[in-house]
C-alpha cells in the first residue's frame, strides 16, 4: 500500500526573542523553527513555513491560508478556530526604566499615574490579567500599539 502524501501545509513564524530570529551568519533559527523543522522530519509532512506578524498569523489561520503556528497563548477566541496545545511556558516581565520601576512597582500603581502608558504589540495575547490591564490602558487612552515585537524593542 502506497503511504498518503501529507502536506503541503502552510507552517508560520513570527520574529520573537529566541523562538524565531534571523541569525545573520546562518540564517533562520530558534525554538519554533526548530519545533517545525522536527514535526517535518518525524511525520513526513511537507512543511512551508513563512513569517509573518502575530496579527497576520491569526488572520490567516481564521481564513484557512495558515494550518499551523507555534508560540501562542491559548485566548477563547483562538479556541475557535485551532486547537492548542501547550509545549512551553513563560512568564512575561514588565520593562521600564529604573527610576520608573520605583515609582509603579505593581499594575495597580502604574494604572493609578495617569502619566504613564503602556507600549504592546497589537495582536498578542499575554492571558487574562495582562490582556485585562492592557484592555484598560487602551480605554483610558493610554496604550500604544506598534506592529511587531523588534519595532517595540
Amino acid at each position: 500500500m502506497a503511504a498518503q502524501a501529507c502536506g503541503p501545509y502552510t507552517a508560520a513564524l513570527y520574529p520573537y526573542a529566541r523562538f524565531y530570529y534571523e541569525d545573520p551568519q546562518t540564517g533562520p533559527a530558534g525554538i519554533d523553527k526548530d519545533m517545525f523543522d522536527e514535526l517535518a522530519r518525524r511525520s513526513g509532512c511537507q512543511l512551508r513555513t513563512v513569517v509573518e506578524s502575530r496579527v497576520r498569523i491569526w488572520d490567516q489561520m481564521r481564513r484557512g491560508v495558515v494550518q499551523l503556528t507555534l508560540s501562542a497563548l491559548i485566548s477563547p477566541q483562538r479556541r475557535e478556530i485551532a486547537e492548542l496545545v501547550p509545549y512551553a511556558q513563560g512568564r512575561y516581565q514588565v520593562l521600564m526604566r529604573r527610576e520608573l520601576a520605583a515609582r509603579a512597582p505593581s499594575i495597580a500603581a502604574f494604572e493609578a499615574d495617569p502619566k504613564l502608558r503602556l507600549l504592546d504589540v497589537r495582536g498578542y495575547a499575554h492571558g487574562p490579567t495582562i490582556d485585562a490591564w492592557v484592555q484598560r490602558m487602551r480605554s483610558q487612552g493610554r496604550l500604544v500599539e506598534t506592529g511587531d515585537f523588534a519595532s517595540a524593542a
